[in-house]
């Protein structure tokens, strides 16, 4: 299993936009995910970067859903997933 390694500039865009519970909640589930189906969700490429894969997350909040787009590196080492950005959005975007 890989480590995920969360850069700053990701915690600091979860914390502009989520409260401390729901961030928290947010950075588990991300952590989670990414450990437990990495073989799953390695396939999402992004097509402008064949070093990271997309991972998406919807979370609501307080009768408000967010769409998070993290863009996660494979390639950097053999043990570690690095989540190198987040994009945000109000919604469930994509679905």
């Amino acid at each position: 299993m890989r480590e995920v390694i969360v850069w700053p500039e990701v915690h600091n865009t979860l914390w502009q936009n989520l409260d401390k519970e729901t961030y928290d909640s947010v950075v588990d589930r991300l952590i989670t995910q990414l450990e437990n189906h990495y073989d799953h969700c390695r396939q999402w490429r992004d097509p402008d970067d064949e070093t990271l894969f997309d991972f998406v997350l919807y979370v609501p909040e307080h009768g408000i859903w967010h769409t998070f787009r993290f863009s996660v590196d494979d390639t950097m080492t053999a043990d570690h997933l690095f989540v190198i950005s987040v994009s945000h959005e109000l919604g469930k975007v994509g679905i």
